[in-house]
C-alpha cells in the first residue's frame, strides 16, 4: 500500500457518511461501500495539449469487489469556464480495462457541453448513462479528471463513488423503528403542474428537497422551481425528457454553497428509517409499477421518502400526482412495495445535505 494511498485513505474514512450507527463491516458485507474524496492533492496534475488539465488518483482499492460503480461530484460556486470529465478504470491483477467517461459536467452547458457519453461497451464493462457495469467484479480502481483549469479542482469539495456487489446476500435487518409515525415537511410539488413535466420526477423530487432546505436552513435562494433545475440537470445523451441522469441531478444540488449531495446505495429500508429518523428525506429510485403494487413492469420514477407511518408503511412526496382527480403529492405505500420497487435501482438514493453532516 502507497503512502499516497494511505493518506488519501484517511480522508475518505474521515468523510464516510454515518447513516445508522452500523459498523462499516457490515455495510461491505452487503455488498455496499461509498468512497468519498474531499482532498486531491495526491491526484497527479498534467497540463494537455488543448490546455486543459488532468487529475490522476493513486490506483485505489475498494473495501468490496464491485460490480457497478457511480460516481457524483460536487463543484462548488463554479464558474462559466468550469468543466470537468469525470472517467474510472477498474484494475484487475493480470491487467486494467480502458478509461470509461462517467460524464462531462458543467454548470449551464455552456460553453462546455454537459453529458453523458453513449456506445462505451466493450468485452469488460459498458456505462448505462451514470452507472458504470462490468461483466466481472474488481476491487481496485483508479480515477481521472479533466477539467478547465487549475482553478477548476480547487473548486471541487466533493467526489464519491458508490460501489455495488451484485451477489452479495442483503436479507431484511431489524426495522429502526424510532423514525415510525415521524413525517418530514417536505413542500410538495407535482410534476404534471408544468408544461413537459411528465418526464421531470427527478427534478421535481430535487425541487421540493431545495425548498426544504430554503425553509430549514433560512436560505430562500435555495428555493429553485421546477424548470429551472431541470435547466441545470439536462444530458441530452438521456433519452426521455433528459433529466434523469443521477449524477447530473447531484451536481447541480451540490454546486450551491452550504449543501452537499450524493448518489449512494443503501443496503436495507432500515437505513431509510435511521436518516427520517435524524431528520433528512432521501430521494429514492424506484420501480413505479412495483411501488403501487403492479408486478410486471420496471417503470422507473423518483420519489422522496419524507416518513414513516406508526406500522412502518413508507409515506412519500410522489411528484406524479393527478391533482385533477384529487390525488394529492404525498402518498403511503406498503412497506413491501416500497422494498421492491427500489430494489430495481439497486437501492439507489440521492443524499443532500447541509455540508455539517
Amino acid at each position: 500500500m502507497t503512502a499516497c494511498f494511505i493518506s488519501l485513505l484517511l480522508n475518505l474514512n474521515a468523510l464516510a457518511p454515518s447513516t445508522d450507527g452500523r459498523t462499516e463491516a457490515l455495510r461491505v458485507k452487503r455488498g455496499s461501500h461509498i468512497e468519498m474524496i474531499a482532498d486531491f492533492s495526491k491526484f497527479q496534475a498534467q497540463k494537455t495539449e488543448r490546455g486543459t488539465w488532468t487529475f490522476t488518483s493513486p490506483e485505489m482499492e475498494s473495501l468490496l469487489e464491485w460490480h457497478e460503480a457511480v460516481l457524483s461530484w460536487n463543484l462548488k460556486s463554479p464558474m462559466p469556464e468550469d468543466y470537468l470529465q469525470v472517467e474510472i478504470k477498474a484494475i484487475y491483477p493480470d491487467r486494467a480495462t480502458k478509461f470509461y467517461h462517467m460524464g462531462e459536467w458543467s454548470l449551464t452547458g455552456k460553453p462546455f457541453p454537459r453529458r453523458s457519453i453513449n456506445k462505451q461497451a466493450d468485452d469488460e464493462g459498458d456505462v448505462l448513462t451514470d452507472t458504470l457495469a462490468l461483466k466481472r467484479p474488481a476491487k481496485r480502481w483508479q480515477v481521472r479528471l479533466t477539467a478547465g483549469s487549475e482553478e477548476t479542482l480547487k473548486r471541487l469539495s466533493l467526489l464519491t463513488l458508490s460501489f455495488w456487489n451484485n451477489d452479495s446476500e442483503r436479507a431484511p435487518l431489524p426495522a429502526a423503528r424510532e423514525a415510525w409515525g415521524k413525517v418530514i415537511d417536505v413542500p410538495q410539488r407535482c410534476q404534471r403542474s408544468y408544461e413537459g413535466g411528465d418526464v421531470w420526477c427527478s427534478p421535481t423530487t430535487v425541487s421540493m428537497v431545495l425548498a426544504h432546505y430554503a425553509k430549514v436552513l433560512d436560505r430562500p435562494e435555495l428555493d429553485k422551481d421546477v424548470p429551472e433545475v431541470v435547466k441545470g440537470v439536462h444530458d441530452p445523451a438521456w433519452g426521455n425528457g433528459g433529466t434523469g441522469n443521477w449524477s447530473f441531478n447531484v451536481a447541480y444540488v451540490g454546486s450551491f454553497p452550504g449543501l452537499k449531495a450524493y448518489v449512494d446505495r443503501l443496503t436495507d429500508v432500515s437505513d431509510l428509517e435511521r436518516w427520517i429518523a435524524d431528520g433528512y428525506p432521501v430521494i429514492c429510485s424506484v420501480s413505479y409499477k412495483l411501488l403501487k403494487g403492479v408486478e410486471d413492469g420496471s417503470e422507473g420514477h423518483l420519489v422522496i421518502c419524507v416518513g414513516f407511518t406508526e406500522t412502518g408503511d413508507v409515506v412519500v412526496n410522489d411528484p406524479w400526482a393527478r391533482l385533477e382527480k384529487g390525488e394529492t403529492v404525498q402518498k403511503t405505500f406498503p412497506r413491501q412495495n416500497l422494498i421492491n420497487a427500489w430494489r430495481a435501482s439497486n437501492n439507489t438514493v440521492y443524499l443532500i445535505l447541509p455540508d455539517k453532516k
